[in-house]
């Protein structure tokens, strides 16, 4: 496919770590960009840093106002085409030790990373269908994880909606396959964002040490690595260990893939 990166690009998820990041270079690119995200002290901040940077406050999490928000936005921006989902959040914590979370966080940690996502998904693609032609594609593009395929312990609700999300993503590009909807998913290493800040030195304490804990890639250097996959128009975009989990995942069930003309 063509570049994934069309025209007018809203990317949720835009005060921090990935999004932030996809929200400069891809602006730096001369595209008009529409920041969405929660924070908005965060999203004035990127206004005056990036001159013509369109923002909208925007929660993912809160379904019953997803269908009211995307329809202002797409009175506003009507040549919208591209969507990238970058929104997510990480809860750290021992399921035997039931005080550390509640049912209210692990709620809500499945909202934001993939409820939020499928439900935006719902209400884009007959847009988008609606609007497509030869010379103007539309895409949906997810943040997904590495640890969508290999689930770690202590972090159970983040491993267990990124394996949904990345379900979501292969399902939804199936079905589109033939239109002008593409659906891409990136899949990230581990990044050094704010996703893990809050229990960051836990965890590799618990890993053994800095010594043995894994070492994060740079904002930079993964997003690198992701511009030019999108740039070229990949459906599946994995750097450093997550190439390596879709390459994994595609060699172990492409009889199947096949089968159910499941393309990448």
């Amino acid at each position: 496919m063509p570049s994934a990166i069309n025209k007018v690009v809203l990317i949720i998820g835009a005060t921090s770590g990935i999004g932030e990041g996809l929200t400069r270079r891809i602006h730096a690119q001369g595209k008009k960009v529409i920041a969405a995200g929660r924070r908005e002290d965060r999203l004035r901040l990127l206004e005056k840093e990036l001159p013509g940077l369109c923002t909208v406050c925007l929660d993912i999490s809160d379904i019953g106002n997803l269908p009211t928000v995307l329809s202002t936005i797409l009175q506003d921006h009507p040549d919208l085409d591209t969507v990238i989902v970058s929104a997510g959040i990480q809860s750290y914590f021992s399921i035997k030790e039931g005080h550390l979370s509640s049912p209210s966080k692990i709620q809500s940690e499945f909202d934001i990373n993939l409820t939020g996502p499928t439900v935006l998904s719902h209400l884009l693609i007959p847009h988008f269908l609606q609007r497509e032609d030869d010379n103007n594609p539309s895409t949906i593009c997810f943040i997904g994880s590495g640890l969508a395929f290999v689930p770690l312990p202590l972090m159970p609700i983040y491993c267990a909606s990124k394996a949904g999300l990345h379900s979501l993503c292969v399902s939804l590009r199936a079905e589109l396959d033939g239109t002008h909807v593409n659906i891409v998913e990136i899949c990230p290493p581990y990044v050094e964002t704010e996703l893990d800040k809050s229990f960051r030195d836990e965890m590799i304490a618990r890993l053994g040490g800095p010594e043995k804990a894994p070492k994060p890639m740079s904002v930079s250097q993964f997003l690198d690595n992701a511009m030019e996959g999108l740039l070229v128009g990949r459906s599946e975009i994995g750097v450093g260990f997550g190439q390596a989990a879709f390459d994994t995942w595609r060699k172990a069930f492409s009889p199947f893939l096949e089968r159910f003309h499941v393309n990448g």
